[in-house]
C-alpha cells in the first residue's frame, strides 16, 4: 500500500497540507489535526488492502486509474456550520487547483462509530464517484440511465428496498442524476460490508 508523507504546502490553498495514498490526495484544512488526516489515510489502506482475497487484475486497474487522473479528499473540521461561525462559510470552494473533488469527511466531535461512518461514507462518493468513473466509464455512468449501475439503482427502487422519497427536495433534476446513484453506491456497498447496523443503524 502506497501512503505517502503528511506535508504542509501552499500549493492547495486553502488546504494547507496533503498527504497521497495510492494516488488518491488528502487535502486538509487548517483547522483538521494531523491525526485524523493519518487516520483517513489509514481507513482508505483498509479499503484497498494488499490481499490474496482481492481481485488483483481489477485492483490494480482502478489503482492505476486512480495514479493516472487527479483525484482528491477535502477534509475540514466539524461541518459548514463551524466555517460559517468563524466567518468563512465558503471556504472549502476557494479551491481551483487540477485535483478532482467530489466530497468532504469531517473531523467531528463524536462517538468512534460515528466519526467512522462520516469517514467511510465520504471516502466511498470518492471511490465510486471519481476512481469507478475513470475505471468503468459506460458501466458506472450517473448521467446515463442505462448504465448498470442506474439500471440497478432503479431494480432496488422498484423493488422498494431503496427509497428516496422526501429526500434531496432542494436539488435540482441534474443534481439528482449524480447524487441518487452515488448514495445507491454507498448504501449498497455499506450493506454488502455488512456495516449497518454498527455505523448506519438510521
Amino acid at each position: 500500500m502506497s501512503v505517502g508523507e503528511l506535508t504542509s504546502s501552499s500549493d492547495f490553498l486553502p488546504y494547507d497540507r496533503f498527504l497521497d495514498i495510492e494516488g488518491i490526495k488528502l487535502l486538509a484544512l487548517p483547522e483538521v489535526t494531523d491525526n485524523f488526516v493519518k487516520a483517513v489515510a489509514s481507513i482508505y489502506s483498509e479499503i484497498l488492502p494488499e490481499t490474496s482475497n482481492a481481485n488483483s487484475v481489477l485492483k490494480d486497474q482502478l489503482l492505476s486509474n486512480i495514479s493516472s487522473n487527479e483525484i482528491g479528499q477535502r477534509i475540514g473540521l466539524s461541518g459548514p456550520d463551524y466555517y460559517e461561525s468563524i466567518g468563512q462559510a465558503e471556504k472549502w470552494h476557494q479551491y481551483s487547483g487540477e485535483v478532482e473533488l467530489v466530497d468532504f469527511i469531517w473531523e467531528i466531535n463524536t462517538s468512534k462509530n460515528e466519526q467512522l461512518a462520516e469517514i467511510l461514507e465520504h471516502q466511498l462518493h470518492t471511490i465510486t464517484g471519481l476512481a469507478f468513473k475513470y475505471t468503468y466509464p459506460t458501466k458506472w455512468n450517473y448521467f446515463d440511465s442505462n448504465s448498470d449501475i442506474n439500471l440497478a439503482m432503479q431494480e432496488a427502487y422498484s423493488a422498494g428496498v431503496y427509497k428516496t422519497d422526501g429526500m434531496y427536495g432542494d436539488m435540482d433534476a441534474e443534481g439528482l442524476k449524480e447524487v441518487l446513484p452515488q448514495e445507491f453506491a454507498f448504501w449498497f456497498i455499506v450493506t454488502a460490508w455488512d456495516y449497518m447496523d454498527d455505523y448506519f443503524p438510521d
